[in-house]
C-alpha cells in the first residue's frame, strides 16, 4: 500500500487518481481525488511503468470508481478510464457510467455557483 495505490488480499487493486470537472467561465477545475479499482493485469501494469516516461503513451485502464462522492448519487461502481499522466502525477480518471450526473458534469463542466454550493455543504453539513 502506498498514497497512491493499494492491493487487498492480493486480488483487489486500487490505484488513486483525480476526477477534473470543468468550471465554466472559470480558469481552474474542480476536483476530486478518488479511488479506482483495476483488474490485476491493469494493475500490474501501471506498476511496472510508475516510473517510467513513456507511461504517458499507455492506453488508458478500465476501472471501478470505489469513492463516495459527496452531492452525487451512487458513485461507487461507476465505469471509468484511468489515464496514465506523467511520472509524478496522478492519474486522470474520466468517469463514463450512461446519464449519470458526474458523468454529465465532468462532461460539460458546472457552474462556479455550484461549486461554491458543494463545498458550503461539506463545510457547513
Amino acid at each position: 500500500m502506498s498514497t497512491d495505490w493499494c492491493v487487498v488480499d492480493e486480488e483487489h487493486f486500487f490505484i488513486r487518481g483525480r476526477i477534473e470537472i470543468p468550471i465554466i467561465d472559470y480558469p481552474e477545475n474542480f476536483v476530486w481525488n478518488v479511488w479506482t479499482s483495476l483488474s490485476e493485469e491493469s494493475f500490474m501494469r501501471s506498476q511496472e511503468l510508475w516510473n517510467d516516461p513513456l507511461r504517458v503513451q499507455e492506453k488508458p485502464y478500465f476501472g471501478w470508481l470505489q469513492t463516495e462522492i459527496p452531492s452525487y448519487e451512487n458513485t461507487v461502481n461507476c465505469k471509468t478510464w484511468v489515464h496514465t499522466q506523467p511520472v509524478g502525477t496522478i492519474p486522470q480518471v474520466e468517469v463514463f457510467e450512461e446519464n449519470h450526473p458526474l458523468t454529465l458534469d465532468q462532461r460539460n463542466g458546472v457552474t462556479l455557483m455550484q461549486v461554491q454550493k458543494i463545498v458550503e455543504s461539506l463545510l457547513h453539513g
